[in-house]
């Protein structure tokens, strides 16, 4: 069931039409999101479904996330620059939105 369950997924995410993003596009679904966790860089992927999934795009680390997801949630309609916490685990984490593609 996960197979298929993953098989549906990719078969959708071929279908979401990337745009580009610009400086003053808030972030909405198909925003890569370079942000900075604690100090750490991470890059997402907000998508419609598959959230939580991790895949490898030329070298890099992209966790796909959801709208729906506590973090897709406070990403979306955020710009580049701007920052915001999030409990996550019992420990306030600092997010900071360093790049939106």
């Amino acid at each position: 069931k996960r197979v298929e369950e993953t098989e549906e997924i990719i078969m959708r995410l071929r279908f979401l039409s990337p745009r580009d993003f610009t400086k003053t596009d808030p972030i909405d679904l198909g925003a890569l999101v370079e942000v900075d966790i604690d100090g750490e860089s991470q890059t997402l992927f907000i998508v419609p479904m598959g959230g939580g999934m991790a895949v490898k795009v030329r070298g890099v680390d992209v966790r796909l996330v959801t709208p729906a997801s506590p973090v897709g949630q406070a990403l979306m309609g955020k710009l580049a620059g701007e920052g915001f916490e999030l409990r996550s685990k019992d420990r306030l984490r600092e997010y900071e939105i360093v790049a939106v593609r």
